[in-house]
């Protein structure tokens, strides 16, 4: 899981940091739910909010960009050779916090759809599995509607999701009731559904425990 560069970071920051910063998944705090929320859905929702971002956090998506330019670039990400070496130089100029400002266009959306399957496609590879928690991410994560879920997008692509609950008593839950979500929403009959989730004692901590049978 290290080797992947990432934190949590303020909702003002651009969607391709989020993206970015999910890279490292498994830490505490990754943002799970922007790995596969559509971009365009996300950027939808506060217009002009993800255009902004500190120096400091443009810098780390340069770095990011350096390391990881060949797999981007064969992902079909356009990463100049000599381009983020010079932007480097010049944002080192800025002070942390100074602004830096990039619009979001059809074309850096379809990039961010490449930077989530990249970022999949590592997690995939080192085995991480990923928690969603449907409603409270409809609720208090900023997901419009179920069918826009993350869920959908990790269960077409193979990557490994742990359905969860939040806070119960808070929000009026239970497991079952968010497997039953995400059954009725994306049309999966059991078996299909335990297909693609797998065993859920693969993802307990502590697998040298034996499992047990009640």
């Amino acid at each position: 899981m290290r080797g992947l560069p990432g934190k949590i970071h303020h909702a003002r920051h651009r969607r391709d940091v989020r993206c970015r910063k999910g890279a490292r998944a498994g830490e505490p705090g990754s943002p799970e739910v922007f790995l596969g929320l559509g971009p365009e859905i996300a950027v939808s929702r506060r217009p002009g909010a993800h255009a902004q971002e500190p120096a400091s956090e443009r810098i780390d998506q340069v770095d990011y960009d350096i390391r990881y330019s060949r797999q981007l670039r064969d992902m079909g990400v356009r990463i100049d050779s000599d381009r983020p070496h010079k932007e480097r130089t010049e944002l080192a100029k800025l002070g942390p916090m100074e602004p830096t400002f990039a619009a979001y266009d059809g074309d850096r959306i379809a990039e961010l759809r490449i930077r989530q399957d990249f970022v999949l496609d590592k997690m995939r590879q080192q085995g991480i599995v990923i928690e969603t928690r449907p409603t409270s991410n409809l609720r208090i994560g900023g997901i419009p509607a179920v069918e826009h879920h993350p869920s959908r997008k990790f269960y077409d692509t193979g990557q490994r999701a742990a359905i969860c609950t939040d806070d119960p008593g808070i929000l009026n839950t239970s497991l079952s009731d968010e497997i039953d979500l995400i059954a009725r929403s994306f049309r999966l009959d059991h078996d299909e559904l335990v297909q693609r989730i797998g065993d859920p004692h693969e993802y307990r901590l502590g697998k040298s425990r034996a499992r047990q049978v009640r």
